[in-house]
C-alpha cells in the first residue's frame, strides 16, 4: 500500500482502521519469507519513482457494496499494480485472495472512514510503500520503505496503429510536457517495403526495451495486430501497460 506518512515496522492496528492510503495490490498469500516480499517490491521499482496521483469520483467497494471509497486517477498507480503483480506473482506459492482485484480488474482507490478525508480533484503524493501481514481482525506492518525520486526522467513508449499518426503526436507532445522521455513509433510517411516495416519493428521492440512503461494510444479501442505482439511483448519483460481508451 502507498502511505502518506511514515509507519514503524511492528505497528499493529485493526483492520477496521487502516490508515490512509492506496492499495497497490490486493490481498494475497505466499510461501516466502517477507524478505523475499520485499525484494519482490524492490524489483517491482515501485519505491523508485514518485507516485502522484488525482483523487476521483466517489464509489462504494466491499461484498456489500458499503465501503466508501475515492478512486484514483494516475497512470503511475496503474503501472506501480501492474508491476507488483508481475513480480509478486512469481513467489512461490502466491495465490491472490480475492484474483478479480488484481490487473485487469484492479482498481486504484483511497478507501474512505471519519478520520479520512479525500476530494475529488485533489492531487495527492504518496511518501512511503509498506507491506502489511494480516492475522485475523489485525494487521501488522513488516515493511515501510520510503519513495525515493527517479535520478532521471521517466520513459514512456508510444505504441498504436500507424493510423493514429495525430492521436499519437498529441500523447507525445502531452507526455514530453510533463517532463517525460518519450519514445515513438518511427514515422515512415510513405509506402514502405516489406524489409522496411520489419525493420521499424525490430527497432520499437528495443525501444520498449529502454521504456520504464508502455502507453498504447488506441482511440475507440482499437488494437491491431502489430499493436497486439508490442504488448505482448511489454508484458513478457514485464513492462506495465496501459491504455488511452478502455480495451
Amino acid at each position: 500500500m502507498a502511505l502518506f506518512e511514515p509507519m514503524d515496522v511492528g505497528d499493529r492496528f485493526a483492520r477496521s482502521a487502516w490508515p490512509a492510503h492506496v492499495t497497490l495490490a490486493s490481498n494475497f498469500l505466499v510461501a516466502e519469507s517477507v524478505e523475499q516480499v520485499v525484494e519482490a517490491v524492490h524489483d517491482a521499482r515501485v519505491v523508485d519513482r514518485p507516485l502522484a496521483f488525482r483523487i476521483g469520483r466517489l464509489a462504494q467497494f466491499g461484498p456489500q457494496r458499503t465501503v466508501p471509497v475515492r478512486l484514483v486517477d494516475s497512470p503511475h498507480v496503474e503501472d506501480a499494480h501492474q508491476d507488483l503483480a508481475h513480480h509478486l506473482g512469481r513467489l512461490r506459492g502466491f495465490e491472490a485472495d480475492e484474483p478479480s482485484h488484481w490487473r485487469e480488474g484492479y482498481r486504484a482507490h483511497l478507501t474512505l472512514r471519519p478520520s479520512i478525508a479525500a476530494f475529488e480533484g485533489e492531487i495527492r503524493t504518496a511518501s512511503h510503500v509498506a507491506v502489511a501481514r494480516l492475522d485475523g481482525e489485525t494487521a501488522e506492518i513488516v515493511a515501510c520503505i520510503e519513495i525515493g525520486p527517479m535520478d532521471r526522467p521517466e520513459i514512456v513508449c508510444l505504441c498504436g496503429s500507424a493510423r493514429f499518426v495525430e492521436e499519437m503526436r498529441a500523447a507525445n507532445r502531452a507526455l514530453t510536457f510533463a517532463g517525460v522521455i518519450v519514445l515513438a513509433p518511427g514515422e515512415a510517411g510513405e509506402l514502405i517495403s516489406h524489409e522496411q516495416k520489419t525493420l521499424l519493428d525490430a527497432l520499437h521492440l528495443r525501444k520498449i526495451d529502454l521504456a520504464d512503461r508502455i502507453l498504447v494510444v488506441n482511440p475507440g479501442g482499437y488494437i491491431g495486430e502489430s499493436t497486439r505482439t508490442e504488448v505482448a511483448y511489454a508484458h513478457a519483460a514485464g513492462k506495465p501497460v496501459s491504455f488511452t481508451e478502455p480495451v
